[in-house]
């Protein structure tokens, strides 16, 4: 399950250029649409998810950024999974749900999890997937419906469409979903997707500095993201909050154009364990800041 989930970050990362925001909004407001839905999943379920993350795929492929990194974006995904290249431009939105974030060598993984993603070709992602990847992938029965069985690190994840939807679901939540019935078997999950690009509500994280992260990254015209991030302890925050004081006051010196300017529309408070982070740039600020990830080697080509 967690290279699925990884895929879908993936694309979720790479497509966070799109949406612009028509207002400001708390954190708290910016997740209504998950925290909304968090009740009637809890009922499928029987547990809170700790993890809900929605993307906004197509007001994101609205945006000129997308077109800049387009290339980049199929080349990641076909490096992870050709077969869902195809249906990058067709796809509208994706939903990641997961229960806690467990420890697991150096890193953390979501101990179960769901993954949908609206407005594909399913059925074409599965065939193509069946004929590349023999040894992984063959139809199945998912509680007595059609599906496709996934072979992932040992675990036999479940994949099933409805209409232009796919879903997968880890072999441990695959006795709570049924294809065709409720909300994640019916794959009904576009009211869970609001208009800002990345939605977050994530809790529950394990053997982590960063425990909880609350909010929304909104990005089209500029970079609009209002984000409250939990941490583990007070003197993490101290700590974080007083590097991020010595930047600002070092900005004005700093040899790099605009980045002072760049510093003062990020806007960073603490209160306890919780970091709020408000972030308001233009597109010429976002140039800065990509250039600048190219130039030091940040993944950008």
């Amino acid at each position: 399950m967690k290279k699925t989930t990884l895929l879908i970050l993936t694309v979720a990362a790479v497509m966070a250029f799109g949406c612009k925001s028509k207002k400001k909004e708390s954190a708290s407001e910016g997740s209504k649409n998950l925290k909304a839905a968090s009740a009637s999943i809890k009922t499928e379920l029987g547990f809170e998810p700790s993890i809900m993350v929605s993307v906004n795929m197509k007001s994101a492929k609205k945006s000129q950024l997308w077109e800049m990194f387009k290339g980049q974006a199929l080349s990641e995904i076909s490096k992870k999974n050709e077969c869902f290249k195809a249906a990058l431009d067709s796809a509208e939105g994706a939903v990641i749900i997961a229960d806690k974030m467990v420890k697991k060598g150096k890193k953390s993984d979501p101990e179960s999890g769901y993954v949908a993603i609206i407005g594909v070709d399913g059925k074409a992602i599965m065939e193509c997937a069946e004929k590349k990847e023999k040894d992984k992938v063959s139809k199945g029965k998912l509680n007595g419906q059609d599906a496709w069985i996934v072979k992932d690190d040992g675990e036999n994840n479940f994949v099933f469409i409805s209409g232009k939807n796919i879903a997968m679901v880890s072999e441990k939540l695959s006795k709570k979903v049924t294809p065709g019935k409720g909300t994640l078997g019916k794959i009904d999950v576009a009211n869970m997707i609001g208009s800002k690009t990345i939605t977050l509500k994530v809790s529950g994280v394990q053997g982590e500095d960063v425990e909880s992260v609350n909010g929304y990254i909104d990005i089209t015209s500029g970079v609009n993201a209002n984000l409250e991030v939990g941490f583990s302890s007070e003197d993490q925050v101290k700590g974080m909050m007083k590097k991020y004081e010595g930047m600002k006051a070092q900005a004005p010196q700093m040899p790099i154009p605009g980045i002072a300017d760049i510093l003062k529309n990020i806007n960073v408070s603490a209160k306890g364990k919780v970091i709020n982070a408000k972030v308001s740039l233009t597109d010429k600020h976002v140039a800065i800041i990509v250039n600048l990830a190219k130039s030091f080697g940040g993944g950008l080509k």
